[in-house]
């Protein structure tokens, strides 16, 4: 590989990730305003994270579908499967993360959820990048 041809994939990749964290922040306002509703509903912030998540991801697939990776193959069960097993583990990740912040350190629920989702959000754009929307599901 060539250092164009090389520099290319990293502006195409650069572009594809600041495309997936605004997408990302439409996402998260949402999400983030039904994690805060539970919590000020007096919900457990694990219950919160779960309805968090379930929207979420839903939300996240057919944004990041269309218009971050702009997929135009016919969305699938397992194109979408592959969605839910990649947030499992950024689930997990931000569960112990809000485990950490929360029940050991005593922070805040709501500074520690958005904490958190920042650094989620880098390992879920990797995710999605190479395992959910890749090259071969671009037809």
């Amino acid at each position: 590989m060539d250092d164009k041809n090389h520099t290319s994939q990293l502006i195409e990749i650069f572009k594809k990730f600041i495309s997936f964290n605004l997408v990302g922040l439409i996402n998260s306002a949402i999400t983030y305003g039904l994690y805060a509703l539970a919590i000020a509903l007096g919900a457990n912030h694990f219950i919160a994270l779960g309805i968090d998540y379930a929207f979420g991801l839903i939300i996240s697939f057919f944004l990041n579908k269309n218009l971050t990776f702009k997929i135009r193959k016919k969305t699938d069960i397992g194109m979408f499967l592959k969605m839910v097993v990649a947030y499992i583990p950024s689930f997990l990740i931000n569960m112990a993360l809000l485990w950490v912040f929360i029940d050991m350190l005593g922070m805040n629920k709501f500074l520690s959820q958005f904490i958190a989702m920042a650094i989620v959000a880098l390992f879920s754009f990797f995710m999605q990048h190479k395992f959910v929307f890749n090259n071969r599901n671009k037809e």
